[in-house]
């Protein structure tokens, strides 16, 4: 199975020409961070792909964070925000990371790994708020975050 997954790792790469996954390239010399202030249990909407494309940079990240094959899939749909990371441990050195731009992890929307070498993974990829719509009846940006948290 092994030998099967490389070949197709290879195969996509020559089709692709950048690598496994494909990454989706944007415009952009430096990506929008925007800050819908959204927290866990607000419903969002996953923008379309082409409203997410035109926020990433030329090397398919939006701030650091790539969009990859795995989460075109969740676009259009609606979903409820599970968390919000601010912070993460480097697998590498330990060490607790202050993240510049917080990412959103959204309930139900898992990794199925089928672009990763066909391995199941069923992670939570992060997300970037500008990819994320609030739906009606969520404050956006002019309301505190941390007057949300406490109401």
């Amino acid at each position: 199975m092994a030998a099967l997954t490389g070949c197709s790792t290879r195969c996509r790469r020559l089709d692709t020409a950048h690598g496994y996954p494909a990454p989706w390239r944007g415009p952009l010399a430096k990506a929008p961070r925007v800050a819908h202030g959204v927290v866990p249990g607000d419903r969002i909407r996953v923008l379309r792909r082409d409203e997410i494309t035109v926020t990433l940079d030329k090397q398919g990240r939006n701030r650091g964070l790539r969009f990859d094959d795995d989460m075109i899939k969740r676009c259009g749909q609606s979903y409820r925000v599970l968390k919000r990371v601010e912070r993460l441990i480097d697998d590498a050195t330990g060490q607790m990371l202050e993240m510049k731009a917080p990412c959103i992890v959204l309930d139900g929307a898992d990794a199925s790994g089928e672009f990763l070498r066909l391995l199941a993974q069923h992670e939570y990829p992060f997300w970037r708020e500008v990819w994320l719509s609030p739906e009606e009846g969520v404050v956006t940006d002019t309301a505190p975050v941390e007057a949300r948290r406490s109401g």
